[in-house]
């Protein structure tokens, strides 16, 4: 029988444990369905609050800047705004690695920032100085962490993929539709780039006539993602409940000598990933 969208695929003969997170044992539906549900009702947000940084007259100031999960593709995000992006300012840095956190706090210090630290994303939510939300997190946090946010009244950009699969996308939608006064992006930047956006309005004008087919090709340089390596143990700078948050708590499988049991090969596991298509 085939995969329902709202129900994962099998984890590949990897049995799952019950997860702690949160102290109370869901299903990734569920625990989704009750932060939308519950959540909702605990958290009021307001006017957007990039959208009253950037209003004429605002006292508001810079838009206020969280980055969370900075270990890759997020510490690229948190240097950029390093460089001092002009009406943006980094507030925070969060990660549930303590030796990443600590790495990217030097970073930012050396730079002239002194960003508050945290390691569990809901606390993080709690400062109302904080505006805006940049999720580097892996795929299976990022619908959670998007609803949250939008709850806790923050403008959010979120790397792609978005949803972990079809049901949770959804969820987000309709968050972003009862929060609407606050701002989602997702984090296609090979789509809304400036020179593709150019290409797919010459390819939508015609001028190249009917297109039969395209090929796209991926070339890079990797461990191998088909083998795996057998429960691992994890390391102690991370705190595991928190970096698995709503995914099955199973040990990790991979212990590349690039990435670790951790960082990054979470790719290749749909517990956490959707391979290097939703890469």
């Amino acid at each position: 029988m085939a995969n329902s969208p709202l129900r994962p695929p099998p984890s590949f003969g990897i049995t799952p444990t019950p997860n702690t997170f949160t102290m109370k044992n869901y299903t990734r539906k569920e625990f989704l369905q009750t932060s939308l549900i519950v959540g909702g009702a605990a958290l009021v947000a307001g006017r957007s609050r990039l959208a009253a940084a950037t209003a004429p007259g605002s006292a508001n100031g810079d838009v206020r800047v969280a980055v969370v999960g900075i270990n890759a593709q997020g510490a690229g995000h948190m240097r950029a705004y390093l460089g001092k992006l002009p009406g943006a300012r980094l507030v925070a840095i969060c990660d549930v690695d303590s030796e990443v956190l600590r790495k990217r706090a030097a970073e930012c210090e050396l730079a002239g920032f002194k960003p508050t630290l945290y390691r569990d994303y809901r606390k993080l939510l709690e400062n109302k100085d904080i505006d805006a939300v940049v999720l580097g997190t892996p795929n299976h946090q990022h619908s959670l962490q998007t609803i949250w946010a939008l709850q806790a009244g923050k403008d959010v950009y979120c790397e792609k993929p978005l949803s972990h699969n079809v049901w949770e996308g959804r969820q987000v939608v309709a968050a972003v539709r009862k929060y609407h006064k606050n701002i989602v992006q997702a984090g296609t930047q090979n789509r809304s780039s400036e020179d593709v956006m150019d290409a797919i309005a010459f390819v939508r004008s015609g001028k190249i006539g009917r297109i039969q087919w395209a090929r796209a090709l991926c070339y890079k340089q990797r461990d191998s993602i088909g083998r795996t390596t057998g429960p691992q143990a994890v390391p102690k700078s991370v705190d595991y409940d928190l970096w698995t948050g709503p995914a099955d708590l199973i040990p990790p499988h991979r212990n590349s000598p690039t990435n670790g049991p951790i960082h990054y090969d979470w790719h290749w596991f749909w517990n956490y990933g959707g391979g290097d298509i939703t890469n």
